[in-house]
């Protein structure tokens, strides 16, 4: 039993090797999907026009270096959204109690 598939995190998109990822994962006759990690500061949502400018650019690049590993499947992940929410939730949580 072996690998058929293999996620890579995609924290810096300028940073991705997509020549090399795609010749290993051709070679190895393996899917490669990608999830785009949105560090802090990248927030498509955020009320600041300059971050959500940011973030767009972020988003085409992450877009960009996966078409460019051949990659067709992708996610997204907010890395500080949970945190931000549990912390809230918890302060909520201790006022009600």
């Amino acid at each position: 039993m072996g690998l058929d598939a293999l996620e890579i995190p995609l924290f810096e998109p300028t940073q991705l090797a997509a020549t090399e990822i795609r010749s290993v994962f051709a070679a190895e006759d393996m899917e490669c999907t990608v999830c785009a990690i949105l560090p802090e500061g990248i927030n498509p949502i955020s009320p600041d026009a300059a971050v959500r400018a940011r973030s767009i650019e972020h988003l085409k690049a992450c877009v960009v270096a996966t078409a460019a590993c051949g990659i067709l499947k992708r996610r997204a992940r907010w890395s500080g959204f949970t945190n931000r929410w549990s912390a809230r939730a918890a302060g909520r949580a201790r006022k009600s109690g």
